[in-house]
């Protein structure tokens, strides 16, 4: 009788232990901190020039303000085109600076510089191009050669020159009788395969974006002889193509660095061909239009042609961007001329004059997305993620991501921010 009663309050007290144990409330699981999945950087006005924050944050949802207080100040007094790769920041300055630093969060999220690469010998420099962890390619207006570097070490190693086939000094009697290409410039460039594809934009006045040729032109490259270490490669250059039906492709860094070139699903490369982001469309009289190099292909597509402007405001109304989401359909902003002050020089470059609309590759449709017009060429870099299109708008009094449903377009403010936006997603 003894021993029994001992067994029964020896499993009373086990019950007891085992359900104090188990309670939340006495003994709270303590969770690991939320992973700060994407990187916010913002672009503040600083005089004539900018100032660029990077900061990492959890979510893109909900209508959280973000400040720059706890950001990193990662460049000052610039201007810059912004790259992603291998979760590492790049900033291309090309105003005052001629560099690209590269920049990774630490522990706390804190920005710290990895390294600097020299690009005074390109001048303005054009988009980021990565092959691999060891070698980039970026081109620029003030050099026939393309700079590879080890984006790892960050460190010049090597450049491809096109002077011999640079269009440089060709006699092209446009816009006027006697005009010549005085600037020729690799915007931005693409891998498929073994080959590179290098948009070009041939100019008579660098500073205005005047063209002097009525076409769009790339140099193809065979990465198969390209030796990174080596400074000339001239034997890796293939051919130039052309296409007369559109003008000034590749970004340029445009919008912070947004892509104008894209590989869809299938590996067909489709080019946005802008009229120097529609500033010269009066001078070139051709539309804003996509046009094509089929997968494996080393000629432009002469059955696809997609003219932007009509599907979208109407003919007259220039479209920049090319943000692909995937399944032939991107977004772009459309330039609502009616809105260009006429008295102000400057209107077409600070004043919020487009609009974002839904493009389609294969229907060649166009929808609008939102009534909000917003400074479409500077503020460009979208993102996407579980259906939902993350679109930046910049007008004069704030800086805010609208989020689209990409199937519905049904759309919602969510975070806002001191600068204009680009949001990307981490590793």
């Amino acid at each position: 009788m003894k021993k029994r009663t001992i067994n029964l309050i020896t499993s009373i007290i086990t019950v007891v232990l085992f359900q104090s144990c188990s309670n939340d409330d006495d003994n709270p699981v303590v969770k690991p901190p939320e992973e700060a999945k994407y990187s916010l950087v913002t672009r503040v006005q600083n005089g004539q020039a900018f100032n660029f924050y990077a900061q990492n944050i959890k979510e893109v949802s909900g209508n959280k303000t973000y400040d720059n207080t706890g950001a990193t100040e990662v460049l000052s007094s610039d201007a810059a085109g912004i790259s992603f790769y291998e979760g590492a920041l790049y900033l291309s300055a090309y105003a005052n600076k001629k560099e690209i630093t590269k920049w990774l969060p630490d522990s706390n999220g804190e920005y710290k510089k990895q390294g600097t690469i020299n690009l005074t010998e390109l001048g303005y420099s054009g988009n980021v191009c990565f092959k691999d962890k060891s070698t980039a390619f970026v081109g620029g207006v003030s050099s026939s050669k393309i700079i590879i570097f080890n984006p790892t070490t960050m460190q010049k190693i090597g450049a491809i020159d096109f002077s011999s086939v640079s269009k440089k000094g060709t006699v092209t009697n446009f816009p006027i009788k006697g005009d010549k290409i005085n600037t020729t410039v690799p915007t931005e460039m693409l891998i498929n395969g073994n080959y590179m594809y290098v948009s070009f934009m041939h100019m008579k006045d660098p500073n205005t974006y005047e063209p002097s040729i009525k076409t769009a032109d790339i140099l193809v490259v065979d990465l198969r002889k390209v030796d990174s270490n080596n400074v000339s490669n001239a034997g890796a250059i293939v051919k130039w193509i052309t296409d007369t039906r559109g003008v000034g492709p590749g970004s340029f860094n445009s919008g912070h660095g947004a892509k104008f070139m894209i590989k869809d699903e299938k590996g067909d490369i489709y080019i946005l061909c802008h009229n120097m982001w529609g500033i010269h469309r009066a001078t070139t009289g051709k539309p804003s239009c996509v046009l094509r190099i089929k997968n494996g292909q080393m000629e432009f597509d002469p059955d696809y042609y997609f003219d932007l402007e009509t599907v979208s405001r109407g003919l007259g109304n220039p479209v920049v961007n090319f943000e692909y989401v995937g399944n032939g359909e991107f977004y772009a902003t459309s330039i609502d001329v009616a809105k260009i002050d006429p008295k102000n020089d400057w209107s077409f470059y600070v004043d919020p004059i487009s609009q974002w609309y839904k493009f389609n590759l294969a229907s060649k449709t166009a929808k609008k997305v939102s009534e909000a017009y917003t400074k479409g060429s500077n503020s460009a870099i979208t993102h996407i993620e579980n259906g939902k299109v993350y679109i930046p708008i910049e007008n004069k009094t704030e800086n805010y991501v609208l989020e689209v449903n990409n199937s519905s377009l049904e759309t919602k403010k969510t975070i806002s921010a001191a600068g204009a936006i680009v949001i990307v997603k981490r590793k």
